[in-house]
């Protein structure tokens, strides 16, 4: 399956709260941690630490001394107590635009998992949407994890553990491409999977939204996806997965998700980008967005691709 991971930080601390949910993942999978900082020399790159580097640098005219001495820090700053807990870390710093070279470095370090943080400012809205985090996972041909550093840090204060993987699923074979990492995530760390299935409510006006034509439809469509997620189902627990199947109900598929992720103690949220069913016309590129914005779980991206240049895990 994986075989190590990318971790890039940056200078506002936040790297910190979610280390012990990047440890415990990189521990339970058996595969060494790459630590990355980039040092972004535009005026205006990044955030206030990243523009005073800049001034300090420019004026010296020496990038590589600032690219060094970032390594240097990382190096003794989150590498090292990492190595403490028995990990095998790099510690590497790249200068350029953050979202560009996160994903050159994944590459070049032969990286098969990237594990980020957002910003963690609550349900975030449009700030994940501009955010590094969003350009590395609109562009990466990797999986990446997707960690609130608040819920990470209560994690490792806690000494938490992941106990359960939810899976949403809309009936097609896209989204279905994350069911391999459902599957050996569920066996490494020993976890329950939820499955969950989506019923879109039909929109009516008036009266209509109760004729028998309505009421048959929706029935239609509930038994359509019972039948779904319990095949599904059936083969993950063929599998050995212990398995839960939830089937929900709601005008709006993320809202639906987002309110089931709250209510439930996934610790994990597996799905790929960009599934669509004909049923629910579905996107999974919002429902992505929307869970990592509002529920506050750990969410692992899987990418949509063209079926032939697809990675999956092995």
């Amino acid at each position: 399956m994986f075989k190590k991971v990318l971790v890039p930080v940056d200078n506002s601390g936040l790297a910190r709260d979610f280390m012990p949910y990047v440890s415990q993942i990189a521990k339970g999978l058996e595969i060494p941690v790459v630590l990355l900082s980039v040092v972004d020399p535009r005026p205006f790159g990044g955030g206030r630490s990243l523009r005073a580097e800049y001034q300090q640098f420019v004026t010296d005219e020496n990038f590589e001394t600032a690219v060094s001495e970032t390594e240097r820090r990382l190096n003794e700053e989150l590498g090292e107590p990492l190595r403490q807990q028995g990990l095998r870390v790099e510690a590497v710093a790249a200068l350029g635009e953050p979202a560009v070279e996160i994903v050159r470095t994944a590459s070049n370090m032969g990286c098969d998992l990237i594990a980020m943080s957002t910003h963690g400012r609550g349900r975030l809205g449009r700030a994940f949407l501009g955010s590094v985090t969003s350009k590395v996972v609109h562009s990466s041909r990797l999986p990446t994890l997707i960690i609130n550093p608040e819920r990470a840090k209560k994690y490792g204060e806690e000494g938490g553990t992941i106990s359960r993987i939810m899976a949403p699923l809309d009936g097609s074979d896209l989204a279905e491409t994350s069911l391999p990492y459902v599957t050996e995530l569920a066996r490494k760390f020993s976890l329950e999977v939820d499955l969950v299935q989506v019923v879109q409510l039909i929109h009516g006006y008036g009266d209509e939204f109760y004729s028998p034509v309505y009421v048959d439809m929706q029935i239609d469509l509930e038994k359509w996806a019972a039948d779904y997620i319990g095949s599904v189902a059936e083969r993950l627990s063929g599998e050995g997965i212990e398995t839960k199947t939830n089937i929900l109900q709601g005008f709006s598929v993320a809202t639906s998700i987002v309110d089931f992720a709250r209510q439930t103690p996934s610790d994990l949220i597996i799905l790929t980008t960009h599934g669509y069913s004909g049923v629910n016309e579905m996107v999974f590129g919002g429902v992505a967005e929307a869970l990592v914005t509002g529920s506050g779980d750990p969410v692992l991206v899987i990418p949509a691709m063209d079926p032939d240049d697809r990675f999956l895990p092995k």
